[in-house]
Parts: C-alpha cells; sequence; structure tokens
C-alpha cells in the first residue's frame, strides 16, 4: 500500500534470523531494539543479515550491498546486561 515493507517485518527478519541462525536451542528473547534507517521497497527481491555478539547482546544489520535498512540488538534471556 505504502510502497514498502511493512515495519513489522523487520521483526520477523529478526526473530528469524535468532532462532535459525544465531540461536538454534532457542533460548527465548529478552527485548529487540530496532533502529529503523531506510525503508524496503516493495520491488527488492533480497535482502541481506548479518549479526555478532558483544557482552551477550547480538548486534544485527539488516541489509543489501549499499543500504542500511536497520540495525538492531536481540537481548537474550539468560543475558545478564549492565545497566
Amino acid at each position: 500500500m505504502n510502497g514498502h515493507v511493512n515495519n513489522t517485518i523487520y521483526l520477523g527478519f529478526l526473530e528469524t534470523l535468532y532462532h535459525k541462525t544465531i540461536n538454534s536451542k532457542a533460548k527465548p528473547i529478552k527485548n529487540i531494539k530496532i533502529r529503523f534507517n531506510r525503508e524496503i521497497g516493495k520491488a527488492k527481491e533480497s535482502i541481506r543479515s548479518g549479526w555478532h555478539k558483544t557482552n551477550g547482546v547480538y548486534q544485527c544489520n539488516i541489509f543489501d550491498d549499499s543500504i542500511l535498512y536497520a540495525d538492531a540488538q536481540i537481548i537474550p534471556m539468560d543475558c545478564e546486561q549492565e545497566r
């Protein structure tokens, strides 16, 4: 309708990344923080995602060859973050 992917789809991408790639043992997610940087156009055929772990938190990106669409933090239930 708006010519771009609904923002809730980003959450689905991150949940899939976490449960299928990062943590196949399916530890529950405590929190996801997303920073939306750019809309993904509906004509976009593919995107990529990547991650690295820092202090128990997964830093994730949703991107293609030249554009960062969103970055995020996935915090698993077993993570004891400092406040």
